[in-house]
C-alpha cells in the first residue's frame, strides 16, 4: 500500500514538473516570437525612415535653393542706397509673395511616431535622440517661418504698399523701407538657418540608419 502511494506521489510530482516545463517553454516561445515580431517591426520602421529622410533632404535642398533666390535680391536692395523718387526698387516686394518657402516634412514614420508620442517604440536610444532632435528642429523652423511670414504680410508689405501709393519715394521713405526690409531679411535668414540645420541633421540620420554610427 505504501509502495503504491509512493509511486502515485512520484508520478504526481513528475507530472507537476512536466506541466511547469511546458508552461515555461510556452512562455519562452511566446517571448521569442514577440521579440522576433518587435525586431521585424523596428527593421521595417528603419527602412521606412530611410525613404522618409531621403525625401525630406530633397525637399530641404529645393526649399533652400528657392529661398536663396528670394533672399539675394532683398539683401542687394538694402545694401545699396536707392535715391530719387523711383518706386521701381521696391516693386518686386510689393507685387509678389516674398515670404519664401517654409519646409513641410513628408508625413512619414518619424513624424507619426512623434505626433503619437510613441518614440519609446524605438529601442535604439541614439536613433530616438536623433528623432527627438529632428522634431525639435522642425518645431523651431515652423516658429521662425511663422514669425517671418506674419511680419512680411502684416507689417512690411502693407507699409511698403502705403508708401508706394503716390508713385514717388521721399528720402525718409527710402530709409524706412530699408529698415523694414533689413528686419525682414534677418527673420528670413533665421528661417534658412533652421532649414540648413535640418538638412544637416537629415544627413546624420541617414548615415546612422545606414552605418549605425553618427
Amino acid at each position: 500500500m505504501r509502495e503504491s502511494s509512493g509511486r502515485v506521489g512520484v508520478a504526481l510530482i513528475a507530472e507537476f514538473f512536466v506541466i511547469i516545463a511546458g508552461v515555461l517553454a510556452a512562455l519562452w516561445a511566446d517571448a521569442w516570437w514577440e521579440g522576433r515580431q518587435a525586431s521585424a517591426y523596428e527593421a521595417q520602421l528603419r527602412a521606412d525612415m530611410v525613404e522618409e529622410f531621403r525625401a525630406n533632404a530633397a525637399i530641404l535642398q529645393t526649399d533652400l535653393a528657392s529661398n536663396r533666390e528670394v533672399l539675394d535680391p532683398l539683401q542687394r536692395l538694402i545694401e545699396r542706397d536707392p535715391a530719387g523718387p523711383s518706386v521701381d526698387p521696391y516693386l518686386p516686394f510689393i507685387t509678389i509673395e516674398a515670404t519664401g518657402y517654409g519646409f513641410d516634412p513628408v508625413m512619414g514614420v518619424s513624424r507619426a511616431l512623434v505626433a503619437s508620442g510613441d518614440l519609446a517604440g524605438i529601442s535604439d536610444r541614439p536613433l530616438r535622440l536623433l528623432l527627438a532632435e529632428w522634431a525639435a528642429g522642425v518645431t523651431e523652423h515652423n516658429r521662425r517661418n511663422q514669425n517671418h511670414t506674419d511680419s512680411y504680410r502684416h507689417v512690411t508689405l502693407p507699409r511698403l504698399a502705403t508708401m508706394a501709393g503716390d508713385g514717388t519715394w521721399t528720402p525718409a521713405e527710402h530709409r524706412e523701407a530699408r529698415i523694414l526690409l533689413g528686419a525682414q531679411v534677418e527673420l528670413f535668414v533665421g528661417v534658412l538657418e533652421t532649414q540648413e540645420r535640418l538638412l544637416e541633421l537629415s544627413d546624420r540620420i541617414l548615415q546612422y540608419l545606414d552605418t549605425g554610427s553618427i
